[in-house]
């Protein structure tokens, strides 16, 4: 399996442990039933990389959690939570490891007003990792 695959499987099912009803690989439509806040693991790049002993590369993963007017609260605290995946620096998954360097994180809370009549509370996490 490639190392994208890997992040994207390790950040899906640690956001699924979070909110296992409520965690999407893509954003659910307006007229779909779900229950707020929600998760929504998102694309994943890569920036390649190589020494003469191996190939590597940095990799983004974009995830973001939406939220109801109301629930301000609830989605910082929940993207505060995503956030703290990467904490302990280094993430294992079955065939890869990856670091995650604290400057380079990204951490956006804001609001969104794009759907008519409709406001969401959106956290937006860009997370930067190396392979190593």
């Amino acid at each position: 399996m490639s190392p994208e695959q890997e992040l994207y499987d390790y950040f899906y099912a640690e956001c699924l442990k979070l909110r296992p009803k409520s965690t999407f690989d893509y954003l659910p439509g307006e007229k779909e039933k779900v229950d707020y806040p929600i998760i929504c693991v998102g694309n994943v790049s890569t920036l390649s990389s190589a020494t003469k002993l191996r190939i590597g590369g940095t990799y983004t993963i974009d995830i973001d959690v939406w939220g109801t007017r109301k629930q301000r609260i609830d989605v910082a605290e929940l993207t505060d939570k995503i956030y703290s995946l990467i904490k302990p620096g280094i993430i294992k998954t079955a065939n890869y490891q990856f670091y995650a360097y604290f400057g380079n994180q990204q951490k956006q809370l804001s609001m969104d007003t794009s759907v008519p009549n409709t406001v969401y509370h959106r956290g937006a996490l860009t997370l930067e990792l190396k392979q190593f």
